[in-house]
């Protein structure tokens, strides 16, 4: 008997990890943004900025067209298994520097949100455009008590460039502020 229940949790052990290692990247009800993802201190350059407001959202399959750069940037946070393969998919593979000169490595980055958007606060619709982006919103439970050095966000702009940007992290509010150099999809990574 000793045997058999030994045998029945190595194989409930092994099953377990096959399904751990077919999950998609994810950071769990963590990674909800507080206040319904509701943007303030919002300024915009070559853009014009919707007069409901703004909120930062998950972003959903439909919000790009299928084979835009955007929609490859979410599909790959969905679809692969690990951050650094997702990162691959988006050609993140070597280090790069924001412009406030933190570097971030992509093989020692942490998750902190899914893939977000920028959208319309009542209709829910993503912003589309060229133009830059400054912005504050609200974090997650992984944003909270971090260090504005070790936050920073990876966006995939319209034309497949990846911009790492810095972010000023407000510990006490929770808040996030950056400024975007363009309207695409973005993930916040930590440091």
């Amino acid at each position: 008997m000793k045997k058999l229940t030994a045998i029945l949790c190595a194989v409930a052990m092994v099953a377990a990890t096959c399904v751990t290692s077919f999950a998609k990247v994810s950071i769990g009800p963590a990674g909800q943004l507080e206040n319904g993802g509701k943007a303030t201190n919002v300024s915009a350059i070559g853009i014009t900025l919707p007069a409901e407001g703004i909120i930062v959202r998950e972003a959903k399959a439909t919000d790009y067209p299928d084979g835009s750069k955007e929609d490859s940037f979410v599909e790959a946070f969905e679809s692969e298994k690990t951050l650094a393969d997702a990162l691959a998919k988006v050609d993140f593979t070597a280090p790069m520097t924001t412009d406030g000169g933190k570097t971030v490595d992509p093989k020692t980055v942490k998750l902190l949100t899914s893939p977000l958007v920028f959208a319309n606060a009542v209709t829910g619709e993503v912003l589309k455009g060229d133009g830059k982006l400054k912005i504050t919103f609200p974090g997650n439970e992984n944003t909270k008590g971090k260090d504005s050095d070790k936050v920073a966000s990876v966006q995939m702009g319209p034309d497949g460039t990846i911009h790492v940007v810095d972010m000023t992290v407000d510990k006490d509010a929770n808040t996030l502020t950056a400024i975007f150099p363009c309207i695409g999809p973005f993930v916040i990574v930590g440091l």
